[in-house]
């Protein structure tokens, strides 16, 4: 009597961290016939088929359609050798794909303030999203259940008073198991302001003038002008395009001043205060 040889299969399922989701799978073998050849599986549910027909030393594998966000480890489940009239099994095993992001804060000149900032990546999930970085502190999140070739980028919300520099943290590739990190730049905003002084009659005297500016600090805000030597204030931690306001104190003896001036920081950077010599005439009649 010849018996035709006939064996089951298990595939068990394993997520790490634990899932309830189930992944279809696959059976194909040397020799012999698989029923069904195909079917799903889960960590509640293994896929089991019945191999019939199989020849001495034939071997099946099965493989899996890797969920998205995981990486699989199916070589447990490849060339397993069939036993007549046994059950033999292997297992699957899905891990969440998992990688760190660590967004580091440097500011121009040192400042301990905090910024913040967020991430947003093309898959997977970054935990938590956002946050606060500081120098001391960097913001620190946990990308899972990203596919292969994904990117994140880290933003912030800029301070006032500074430009940042959030290119390093653009499009940052991700892989698994990996610690990624990059750094945004905040740079004070810094330009300098000067202001002349004119003469009519060509004086050499110097007057004392200081400066406003609508956003940012003046430094020094207030020193000397002479037609030969104008002052000039750095500003800084400005926004925008401010308008600077100088002003002359006091109007030297025997002149007459055109009062304040002012102009914008950036689009012009510089104004004029014209000293005029008082002038009359005096007629004598006889």
């Amino acid at each position: 009597i010849n018996s035709l040889k006939s064996g089951t299969f298990t595939v068990n399922k394993d997520f790490v961290p634990n899932d309830g989701a189930s992944v279809p799978v696959s059976v194909s073998c040397t020799s012999g016939t698989p029923t069904p050849a195909s079917g799903s599986a889960s960590e509640a549910t293994p896929f089991v088929t019945t191999v019939t027909g199989f020849l001495t030393g034939a071997t099946c594998t099965a493989t899996e359609s890797v969920p998205a966000g995981y990486t699989a480890i199916q070589g447990p489940c490849a060339g397993v050798v069939l036993t007549n009239g046994g059950n033999v099994s292997c297992t699957i095993t899905n891990t969440l794909n998992s990688a760190t992001l660590t967004v580091n804060k440097d500011f121009l000149p040192n400042n301990a303030a905090s910024v913040s900032v967020s991430v947003t990546c093309t898959s997977g999930t970054p935990a938590p999203a956002s946050g606060s970085a500081s120098e001391a502190t960097p913001f620190f999140t946990t990308i899972t259940g990203f596919s292969a070739g994904a990117t994140c980028t880290a933003t912030e919300t800029v301070p006032g008073g500074y430009a940042a520099n959030q290119v390093p943290c653009a499009s940052v590739s991700i892989s698994v198991g990996g610690a990624h990190s990059c750094t945004i730049t905040n740079m004070l905003n810094t330009d300098t302001f000067t202001v002349n002084k004119d003469f009519t009659d060509n004086n050499g005297a110097s007057v004392s003038v200081s400066v406003a500016c609508a956003s940012g600090t003046p430094s020094p805000a207030s020193g000397s002008a002479s037609e030969a030597t104008p002052f000039v204030a750095t500003i800084s931690g400005y926004t925008g395009d401010p308008l600077c306001t100088a002003t002359e104190s006091p109007i030297p003896t025997g002149y007459s001043s055109s009062g304040t001036c002012n102009a914008a920081l950036l689009a012009v950077g510089y104004c004029t205060i014209t000293n005029t010599l008082n002038t009359a005439t005096l007629t004598v009649n006889k």
